[in-house]
């Protein structure tokens, strides 16, 4: 199995234009993955240990495109997945990927990110502070950092955000249909749609296949929490939007910012302190799901792997939270 990573996905396209033998690839099993550091997996060295390496592997694919970067919000999720699958030529609309591979061999796994985690105009202006997409919020000198926060308690609406990834998710979800490709969508860390926009004009769902959007209702409601369940069963409290996935007690300001504090505060700590996140997955006695950031560490990513497969081999819809 080969396995390309972001920029290596497009040479590789690029490379077999060279090959007038076109059978010599177009009957490979190809999975194409896109999404935040939470697919991308870079904090884990090891390919192999990383879950878009364990899918390809128990799924008997050729080749594993994964198209994701770290701090993606999901407006470049969505912009990477449709430009390596139209190659931007003639239209972005045609599916260029179908010169190589034939559509019944091409499965498609996104992960979206936090919803709020953008790149419009505001976000791109304050990247530079911070790697992902805010600046130093607990700076209270800063006179930026001042403007951003007034910005964020005054103007902000995540349900907004929330919106524009159900139209991404929904414009995919149609593309794919129309060039008959399997895709398959979850959420990293947060839902896609909190309870409280529920059935309201921020609420898509009901265009959305149930069956290819796992944890679209209910609980687990994203990767995270299905992982926590995994260790917790009875722990049922859905991950709210927010910009990342674990709780800095050193920096209340930050929690302040995104989710007012309460309740949300208590529980990231529950997850926190209930999972036990911090931990070196090198010890023998003890593989953590999750890295001292909250990211999935090796159990995680093989517990993230089973899921996918198991959905992959036809066992379970994926959209269908246990």
């Amino acid at each position: 199995m080969k396995y390309y990573i972001n920029q290596e996905c497009t040479e590789y396209l690029d490379s077999l234009n060279s090959i007038p033998d076109t059978s010599l690839y177009s009957n490979f099993k190809i999975l194409i993955v896109a999404g935040d550091s939470w697919t991308n997996v870079a904090y884990i060295p090891e390919d192999y240990l990383r879950w878009p390496y364990l899918v390809g592997k128990k799924g008997n694919y050729d080749c594993v495109f994964n198209l994701s970067t770290d701090y993606g919000s999901n407006s470049e999720i969505y912009q990477s997945l449709l430009k390596f699958i139209s190659n931007e030529e003639p239209k972005p609309e045609h599916c260029q990927i179908l010169k190589y591979f034939k559509s019944e061999n091409i499965d498609i796994v996104i992960t979206w990110s936090t919803p709020i985690r953008d790149k419009d105009e505001i976000s791109i202006l304050y990247r530079p502070y911070k790697t992902a997409t805010i600046p130093n919020i607990e700076d209270n000198v800063n006179l930026n950092s001042k403007i951003f926060r007034k910005y964020y308690e005054d103007w902000f609406r995540k349900e907004h955000h929330s919106y524009k990834t159900q139209l991404y998710t929904l414009f995919l979800q149609e593309y794919c249909k129309e060039y008959n490709l399997n895709i398959n969508f979850s959420m990293g860390f947060t839902s896609l749609v909190e309870d409280s926009f529920k059935d309201t004009k921020w609420d898509l769902r009901k265009h959305i296949d149930e069956d290819s959007f796992f944890g679209l209702y209910g609980y687990p409601s994203c990767l995270q929490d299905f992982i926590i369940s995994k260790e917790d069963s009875s722990y049922k409290d859905k991950a709210p939007i927010i910009e990342m996935q674990y709780i800095d007690n050193e920096h209340p300001s930050f929690w302040n910012i995104f989710n007012r504090i309460k309740p949300k505060k208590e529980t990231l700590e529950k997850r926190k302190t209930k999972i036990g996140i911090v931990g070196n997955h090198h010890q023998e006695e003890y593989i953590p799901m999750f890295t001292s950031d909250g990211h999935p560490a090796i159990k995680g990513n093989i517990i993230i792997s089973e899921l996918i497969h198991s959905f992959k081999k036809g066992r379970e819809k994926f959209g269908k939270s246990k």
